[in-house]
């Protein structure tokens, strides 16, 4: 019986140790809602994701311990939790005239790169 609680100790302490070294349900992707915070299971509740205002294809994102930052459709957000750098991807944002606005994330440990249509159009030819 004592070699059998022993085992499940060093198990527990092997797991634990792995999770500590990073999210394994990664990319995540997820919803918040306007005025909404979102704590990402991955990291135990320990990090979370709060937006304010969506207006002018715009929102302001603060991540637990970073600055807030203002983010529009294709921008990435770095951030560290644990020693580990992670990426936050604004991938949709959604502005209903009364209720209802949101913003959808992906959450990575993979520098995304970042994209915005308008910025990657090559200029209108002149003939």
């Amino acid at each position: 019986m004592r070699i059998l609680v022993l085992c499940l100790m060093i198990l527990t302490a092997m797991l634990s140790d792995s999770r500590a070294a990073g999210p394994a349900d990664l990319p995540l992707q997820f919803t918040v809602k306007q005025r909404g915070v979102e704590r990402p299971a991955c990291f135990d509740g320990n990090v979370a994701i709060t937006l304010d205002d969506i207006t002018g294809g715009q929102v302001l994102v603060s991540v637990t311990g970073e600055e807030p930052r203002s983010m529009k459709k294709g921008d990435v957000l770095p951030f560290t939790y644990a020693g580990a750098t992670y990426f936050l991807r604004l991938t949709e944002l959604r502005n209903f005239l009364l209720d209802g606005d949101n913003a959808d994330f992906i959450l990575t440990r993979d520098a995304p790169v970042q994209e915005r249509p308008e910025e990657n159009t090559p200029p209108p030819s002149t003939i």
